[in-house]
């Protein structure tokens, strides 16, 4: 599940920015943290990172659009 929710952020960052699955993934990893490094009791909250972290990411590409 954490997996397919990686992949999904990444492939949406991807998309957006127009770059790599190594730099979407960065970004990502810059922004929540590594998920290599997350404890299997914490995975839910670090779903919940991922998930507020693509809030502010489409609010940002949706002002950079209005411009």
């Amino acid at each position: 599940m954490l997996k397919d929710m990686l992949r999904a952020a990444a492939q949406e960052i991807m998309h957006a920015k127009d770059i790599s699955g190594q730099e979407a993934a960065k970004i990502i990893i810059d922004n929540v943290g590594n998920p290599i490094e997350v404890d299997p009791k914490d995975v839910g909250a670090y779903m919940g990172k991922i998930n507020d972290f693509l809030i502010k990411f489409r609010k940002s590409i949706d002002k950079k659009e209005e411009k």
